[in-house]
């Protein structure tokens, strides 16, 4: 646990839609399109890296990892498998990149992935968040929408007609 307080510093919502994609064929999800939003101090220091830890393409593979994690550690008989698929999801991850640290909430929806990322702030900042705030209580966050967040559009509905189109999206932010 630290000390500092922590701020909304950016968004990114992935849609998807039904289809074959090679990366999530179980789930026959493809990418459609992707929104992105930002804090005003943090726009040119957002990069393809924030993009990526925001859950595209890996997001589902690791549910589905920490799924069969779960069946395994609790010897579960095949029929309690249905109780716990969707319900073992990845929530939360803490990230350091260039010294700073970053707390990403996942919120899975039918239509897609929301991450709302925060940043380490100094303890002084009036706008800071408790740390105990996003960690315990991050969807709050989340359905406050951007604006409320102070965050603003940087990327609206960005379209990738297959899933490398949005890697090259991603790549080129």
């Amino acid at each position: 646990m630290t000390s500092k307080k922590f701020i909304p510093i950016f968004l990114v919502q992935t849609d998807y839609q039904k289809g074959v994609d090679y990366l999530s064929r179980k789930k026959g999800l493809q990418p459609k399109t992707m929104s992105i939003w930002v804090r005003d101090n943090f726009i040119n220091h957002f990069s393809y890296r924030f993009a990526q830890i925001s859950g595209y393409p890996w997001y589902y593979d690791v549910n589905e990892l920490l799924e069969s994690l779960v069946i395994d550690a609790l010897n579960l008989p095949s029929h309690k498998l249905a109780q716990i698929h969707e319900n073992v999801k990845l929530r939360q991850s803490v990230y350091t990149i260039d010294d700073e640290t970053f707390i990403v909430y996942y919120g899975s929806r039918p239509e897609g992935i929301a991450a709302l990322a925060f940043k380490e702030t100094d303890i002084l900042a009036e706008d800071g968040i408790d740390p105990v705030e996003v960690i315990f209580r991050p969807h709050k966050f989340l359905g406050m929408g951007p604006e409320k967040n102070n965050l603003k559009l940087i990327l609206e509905n960005a379209r990738a007609t297959d899933p490398k189109d949005l890697r090259t999206l991603i790549a080129s932010l």
